[in-house]
């Protein structure tokens, strides 16, 4: 007769291990860089509104720096959006995801909108804008996927794993 060892529920008992966090700091880390971008961009929007106005004699506003002049403002929005909720994702702070959403969602609302406007100056001109769909759908991929990485489940898991308390020592 033989007897074999009873199967041991250990494996049952052990904790679950710790969401490792790569989605969710994949997320942080997006937001940040197009926080960033979005500031940076900033100073860009300005040298060409300084350019252009050195370039027009006659002091009138074209539609290209009423373009650059409107953008600042929700690049500033859109980058201090991302930055803080990248931050705080980074800090495992549950607002940051919605602040993170909020940035990207308004930073792709705002190159669709680009695009249209661009597009109807230019017909209205007889320009030809080369390439504007294109760049606007390289522009949007990065806060999509921010969207995506920020609203998963293991981000959700990560974010709301604590780390276990240490214990007193005697």
């Amino acid at each position: 007769m033989n007897h074999y060892p009873a199967a041991s529920s250990h494996a049952a008992e052990q904790p679950a291990a710790a969401p490792s966090g790569g989605t969710a700091i994949t997320a942080g880390v997006l937001a940040c860089l197009g926080g960033a971008h979005r500031l940076l961009s900033i100073l860009v929007l300005i040298a060409g509104i300084v350019l252009l106005s050195d370039l027009d004699a006659e002091g009138e506003t074209d539609a290209t720096t009423t373009l650059f002049a409107i953008s600042i403002p929700v690049f500033l929005i859109v980058g201090a959006l991302l930055l803080t909720g990248g931050i705080q994702m980074l800090r495992r702070k549950t607002p940051g995801r919605g602040l993170i959403v909020a940035g990207c969602a308004a930073d792709i609302a705002y190159s669709v909108i680009e695009l249209v406007v661009v597009e109807a100056v230019a017909g209205a001109n007889d320009y030809t804008v080369l390439g504007s769909p294109v760049f606007v759908l390289l522009t949007t991929v990065f806060p999509i996927l921010t969207i995506v990485f920020t609203q998963v489940a293991p981000t959700t898991r990560w974010l709301g794993a604590h780390a276990a308390p240490a214990s007193p020592s005697a």
